[in-house]
């Protein structure tokens, strides 16, 4: 079966595989909005999704039935992760935005799927976005970070981005980042707190790096 439905996007240059999912690892929809932001409004369009049959409960994460301006149809939307080309012409490099929903199903396989979609792409290296909830205080924003390559960890420690010695349960992204490892993609993981008066956000984010938790 095949779970990446599309063709690589063309011509990028050595892309930036920009990732966030909606759901557990996204307190506040913050790692959504800002890639909804990055994407811009018109959002161009998809490259390619992910099958929504193959990695979703529709039970959980219902489709959508919208009515179309002159109410003369209707329509039946799944929850996709897509693929979205971001041509950046004053910088270095472009982007290859993915972004939905966490997939529920199959994370051992869609993994290394969105990993070889991404270096058909021309992708080298990933960031992904989250948020988690987290009692920190709005008055100082901790990071931290994680990475399997040590000379990149070296370079964090450099940055006074302090390691990580969490573990436990986890989201799709670090599946993802265990992919990328596998496959080649140079990816770490960077954990940012950020904190309101009571209660506050803790971000994660991949920088360049070889794998991560």
């Amino acid at each position: 079966m095949q779970l990446v439905l599309g063709e690589p996007p063309t011509g990028l240059r050595r892309p930036v595989l920009l990732a966030g999912f909606g759901g557990w690892g996204d307190a506040g929809s913050a790692a959504s909005i800002a890639l909804r932001h990055v994407l811009g409004e018109p959002a161009p369009p998809a490259s390619a999704m992910i099958d929504p049959s193959a990695c979703y409960d529709f039970t959980v994460a219902r489709p959508l039935s919208t009515r179309s301006p002159d109410g003369r149809r209707w329509s039946l939307e799944y929850p996709k992760v897509a693929f979205y080309p971001v041509p950046l012409p004053d910088a270095e490099r472009d982007l290859l935005v993915l972004l939905g929903p966490e997939p529920h199903f199959r994370w051992p396989e869609l993994g290394p799927a969105i990993i070889n979609y991404s270096r058909d792409a021309g992708v080298e290296s990933m960031l992904t976005l989250g948020a988690y909830v987290g009692p920190v205080t709005h008055h100082v924003a901790p990071v931290v970070r994680r990475t399997l390559d040590l000379a990149l960890g070296q370079r964090l420690e450099e940055l006074e981005l302090q390691d990580t010695d969490y573990e436990g349960p986890t989201a799709f992204v670090t599946a993802l980042l265990h992919a990328a490892a596998a496959g080649g993609l140079t990816a770490a993981c960077r954990s940012r707190a950020r904190g309101a008066p009571r209660i506050g956000r803790a971000t994660q984010g991949d920088a360049r790096g070889r794998g991560g938790r």
